[in-house]
């Protein structure tokens, strides 16, 4: 794998969503070939259900720097980008409702502090394009005015 830490002065589009103005690259990792392993619903009892999916892997991690947006507000414009790229959604939920510390900790992330999950206000959203097999996850954080941005892209198109 390799890693690339930037600090950028412009967002660059993440695998083409639109990030929030002021939106800066913390870290990057991609790989030609490896294993995306995501919850497609939440931590319940020890158990977590998740889809394995293989291929190309792209992870970015974007910090947004003195924001007022709820991780709801962050979350939108992304989640309708999906869409519109014919993505369909699998699972999204929050925090606590998607299992608090134990769903947080089964994600795998790119670390602090390019990325920061507050387990009090955070959102997950999977999904996959129709008839294909990409599949992208999102992670939306805020503490106190930062919000956070983790995308991961699995497929034949992610790095």
């Amino acid at each position: 794998m390799i890693r690339f830490a930037a600090l950028l002065a412009v967002a660059m589009p993440a695998h083409g969503m639109p990030l929030p103005e002021g939106a800066t690259l913390s870290a990057t990792e991609a790989s030609p070939r490896d294993t995306l392993v995501f919850p497609v619903g939440p931590w319940e009892a020890a158990d977590l259900p998740t889809l394995t999916v293989e291929g190309a892997l792209r992870q970015e991690a974007w910090v947004v720097p003195g924001s007022q947006r709820s991780t709801a507000e962050l979350l939108a414009p992304l989640r309708d980008a999906l869409e519109a790229d014919g993505f369909n959604i699998l699972f999204t939920c929050r925090d606590v409702e998607c299992g608090g510390f134990d769903f947080r900790y089964a994600l795998d992330l790119l670390p602090e502090p390019a990325m920061h999950v507050n387990l009090g206000d955070f959102r997950y959203l999977s999904a996959r394009k129709s008839g294909g097999r990409d599949v992208v996850t999102l992670v939306i954080s805020r503490s106190g005015e930062t919000g956070y941005i983790h995308i991961a892209r699995v497929g034949a198109s992610a790095p």
